[in-house]
């Protein structure tokens, strides 16, 4: 359509008498149902005339609206500061108070998890900021729903958002109301959608949608190609909810008006900071604030503060050191610059309460720190003589919507009268509609509410920190005699004819058992603990060479599960019997990291790269999935806690096997360590193995490194608790069912875990399951060799001294409950492990180099 603005506005505005009007306050007057208009389809692509355009004829009626904006692109770009969009939306905020106003558009935040909520939130508040500037403050946010979906979504709060929208995709009732967590969630309305004669005039008639609320949405994307198109698109916006305001038929409003209407139930939180000296009139106003029973907390250097106020260069461990002393993970600083940030997140810091902060919103950052800004000091430098002037100077600089902290310095009350006006004030603030006094946890508490996987992150941080000075001298003797007691059990339990060795043996009087046969697990530990023994200097070349040569003879390279050449599930140890047909995933993932450590550790020499060749694995790879076969039949794909350590022993060979635990390009450490927690959560117990065993034999990657972090502090946490060593891995049993897999389970109230695969009722009792707890040796010397630190040297010290056997080799671990170890049972994995830990620890580096 080619007509010019002038022509448009001579032919399709309305009259002055009736913009004249006042349809809001009409509107208002009547006390009808409030009524939303909601302009989106608006990103850093939308043209500023195109966006100004569809504007001018609905805001020049006196109807407000609120502008869905996307601040970034779809390749997560922020709209650029300088842009004619973005000057556009700075002169609307500055203009148009009361008529406009911006929300961030977040899409597809009903299906994140809360922590991912609080994040993008946070990201969104941030790309706000740094489109319309520092005082431009966004309090709301908009998202998809899926139809009928009115979850509540309390998260956006952590990132200073007051007000959510969930748009549907297709119209639906709407409505509002206040979250627990303080937000006004609004759902459901209608989405105009072209083809009709007047859908606007439609949508406010739909009866069916429009019960309690009107909130109609257009998107601007949709509707408009050019100017034209959204001249005319605002112009019969306006036309339509001009007469209706008029008429007392609705009550044009906007989501911040509703807020400050509903302020009596729905007050911002005002945190509440006292810097703290040591004087009686600091004593006295504290005092003044428990008997007015007004929430606060202190913030001092040292003490037992609520908050640490921390001044110096920011190492991490200093801060940790500190933090550890006054028992706190909330910090306050002056002027925190971004460099310092990574050194607060290493220290296992939750909340920043920064104190002249840049960035003076509420937020979640890419490190997990929340940042809590004071927003007002109050520092004696203003005269304060009454309740009033406590009240006018709050509002005066931080107006009356966002959550706050506020400070109150010792200057402030060193005047009696003014220490009294603070007090009475802060009493009224909450019945008064100022805003909810809380302490700075408190606020974070509602306004922020983490759970158990942050907080398993962040002690973590601070507790690797804090061990990172930890420096241990190497017993070189204990070592060695560590390393000949396992090598022991190679020597005893070698089949002199095919080189393979039982995976569990065990004392019948004077005489030793063993079971007969050999699991490719078992036989990759087998592998990988020649290899160690060899680095280790405990076996000579020519012996390694004869020993490699004959197991590599016996691998089963002519076994067929379900027609593919694969090994077997299990082969016999003395080649005398017929083994267990079958093919399990998980073990060929740890037999294809051994032979690739073995076949570097000889140089290619032993045409081990052949061997694998012939195997038929990629014909086990569908979709990325492997699996494994059982009675002839491809089960499902392979789902357990051992999928990643599987899928880098087939990367190993260049099968390509998809991890659990997929990147995200966009995520901060912190954010994919989230993701990864996570997917343990719902799938499998937490235990050293696989996690740390992927470190010994090839190095960490960041999810086994995570998970393995997490483990180690919760078990130093549990052992400074309790008083029991833990230390928790799989691994068999010198009793009936004979194996368990023990384990932390996060998200549950009584996280030490130990199942049983047998479901026979003995064995599920919380008595049987005590008895079997146990510290696992092998557990043990794989903490020793990545953490070399004092707690590590405990577990391996009580190893030593209860389940050291020079006739036997190690056993498999002690038993919490009496202290006793498997005396009589050990098996090869426990004692295999145990030298790769040993060798990784000589050469300060994993078995597989490459």
């Amino acid at each position: 359509m080619n007509v010019t603005r002038r022509q448009m506005l001579q032919t399709v505005l309305l009259g002055g008498s009736l913009l004249a009007a006042g349809g809001v306050r009409l509107a208002l007057a009547a006390s009808y149902k409030p009524s939303l208009f909601l302009l989106g389809g608006i990103d850093p692509s939308t043209s500023a005339s195109q966006l100004f355009s569809a504007l001018d004829p609905i805001v020049s009626q006196n109807v407000p609206v609120g502008c869905v904006i996307r601040f970034t692109d779809d390749d997560g770009n922020t709209m650029s500061p300088k842009s004619d969009l973005a000057v556009l939306l700075r002169n609307l905020v500055a203009n148009y108070s009361g008529l406009i106003e911006l929300i961030a558009y977040v899409p597809d935040l009903v299906n994140d998890t809360p922590y991912f909520r609080m994040r993008r939130a946070s990201q969104a508040r941030a790309d706000c900021r740094q489109v319309l500037g520092q005082d431009a403050a966004c309090l709301s946010i908009a998202s998809n729903i899926l139809d009928g979906n009115v979850d509540e979504i309390n998260e956006v709060r952590a990132a200073g958002f007051r007000n959510l929208l969930l748009l549907p995709e297709h119209s639906c009732v709407a409505g509002y109301w206040k979250t627990s967590g303080g937000v006004l969630q609004f759902y459901g309305g209608n989405a105009v959608k072209t083809g009709m004669e007047n859908p606007i005039e439609a949508a406010l008639n739909n009866t069916e949608t429009t019960k309690d609320t009107l909130i109609v949405y257009v998107s601007l994307k949709e509707n408009a190609t050019d100017d034209a198109d959204a001249f005319l698109l605002g112009a019969k916006i306006g036309d339509t909810l001009s007469i209706k305001n008029a008429a007392g038929d609705v009550f044009s409003t906007l989501p911040g008006d509703l807020h400050l209407q509903s302020r009596d139930s729905y007050g911002r939180l005002i945190g509440l900071s006292i810097e703290v000296g040591d004087d009686p009139i600091t004593e006295a106003f504290i005092a003044a604030l428990i008997a007015a029973k007004i929430p606060y907390s202190v913030t001092a250097p040292t003490g037992t503060p609520d908050c640490l106020r921390f001044e110096g260069e920011g190492h991490a461990f200093s801060i940790s050191t500190q933090m550890q002393a006054v028992g706190t993970t909330c910090l306050s600083v002056t002027a925190a610059n971004s460099n310092a940030l990574s050194a607060f997140v290493k220290a296992g810091v939750e909340i920043l309460s920064d104190t002249n902060p840049v960035v003076k919103f509420t937020r979640l950052d890419g490190g997990g720190l929340f940042h809590l800004p004071i927003a007002y000091t109050f520092d004696g430098s203003r005269k304060i003589r009454t309740a009033t002037d406590v009240s006018e100077d709050l509002l005066v600089a931080v107006g009356a919507q966002e959550d706050i902290a506020v400070t109150i310095t010792t200057a402030a009350v060193q005047d009696p009268t003014a220490m009294q006006a603070i007090i009475q004030a802060f009493s009224t603030f909450e019945k008064s509609g100022v805003g909810k006094v809380v302490s700075l946890d408190e606020f974070r508490q509602i306004a922020a509410p983490m759970d158990q996987k942050y907080g398993l992150l962040t002690t973590m941080n601070h507790h690797r920190t804090l061990a990172s000075q930890e420096t241990l001298p190497d017993d070189q003797a204990e070592l060695d005699k560590d390393a000949a007691t396992a090598w022991h059990f190679f020597e005893l339990f070698t089949d002199p004819e095919t080189g393979l060795v039982p995976g569990t043996v065990w004392m019948e009087g004077d005489s030793r058992s063993s079971y007969p046969f050999a699991t490719m697990w078992d036989i990759g530990t087998h592998i990988l603990a020649l290899v160690s023994a060899n680095t280790l200097g405990i076996i000579d070349d020519a012996d390694f060479t004869d020993r490699a040569t004959r197991l590599l003879a016996h691998l089963p390279t002519t076994s067929k599960a379900n027609g593919l050449l694969l090994p077997q599930a299990a082969v016999s140890i003395t080649g005398r019997q017929a083994g267990e047909d079958g093919f399990d995933a998980a073990d060929a993932g740890r037999l294809l990291i051994s032979l690739k450590a073995l076949d570097e550790h000889v140089g290619g020499s032993m045409g081990i790269a052949e061997i694998v060749a012939g195997w038929e694995f990629a014909k086990t790879i569908v979709d990325g999935k492997v699996r494994s076969v059982r009675n002839g039949q491809f089960t499902s794909a392979l789902d357990s806690g051992y999928m990643h350590y599987v899928s880098r022993g087939f990367a190993l060979w260049g099968l390509e096997v998809d991890s659990p635990f997929p990147e995200h390009a966009a995520d901060t450490e912190m954010d994919a360590q989230m993701r990864i927690l996570g997917i343990v959560e719902n799938n499998e117990l937490l235990s050293t193995e696989p996690h740390v065993l992927e470190a010994v034999e090839m190095g960490y990657s960041a999810p086994a490194r995570t998970l393995a972090d997490v483990l180690y502090t919760q078990q130093m946490i549990e052992h400074k608790a309790t008083g029991d060593l833990v230390c928790v891995s799989e691994g068999p049993l010198d009793r009936e069912p004979w194996f368990s897999y023990q384990g932390y389970k996060i998200g549950d109230d009584e996280p030490w875990k130990v199942n049983i695969i047998n479901s026979t009722a003995r064995y599920q009792t919380a008595g049987f399951k005590r008895a079997v707890t146990m510290v696992s040796s092998k557990s043990a010397y794989l903490w020793s060799a990545m953490r070399p630190q004092a707690y590590s040297q405990l577990l391996i010290d009580y190893i030593r001294q209860n389940a050291r056997f020079e006739d036997l080799g190690f056993a498999s671990g002690v038993f919490t409950a009496t202290g006793l170890a498997t005396a009589n049972y050990s098996d090869i994995n426990t004692n295999g492990i145990i030298l790769e830990a040993l060798a990784y620890r000589k050469q300060n580096k994993p078995l597989i180099k490459s």
